[in-house]
């Protein structure tokens, strides 16, 4: 994926990646983000969150983002 000039994914996205990363940097995902071209794609940086985002606080934003995913898709399924 990262070769590719363009990736067309048109549904709602959501990265999220722990600045403290030692396995895979953040800026990958950055970087994937801007490849996607989709303004439904987003990322979360985690300041102090590491590769497994496994805190309370990291589980916590990975849950809000599943709602907001949900809420979006009963959202576009009622128009």
């Amino acid at each position: 994926l990262m070769g590719a000039p363009f990736i067309p994914v048109c549904c709602p996205i959501r990265l999220l990646h722990g600045q403290c990363d030692d396995d895979i940097s953040w800026k990958k995902s950055a970087a994937l983000v801007e490849k996607l071209g989709n303004d439904k794609a987003t990322l979360t940086l985690v300041k102090s969150g590491d590769h497994r985002l496994s805190r309370p606080e990291d589980i916590a934003l990975i849950l809000a983002s599943l709602d907001d995913l949900i809420v979006l898709h009963k959202n576009s399924a009622n128009i």
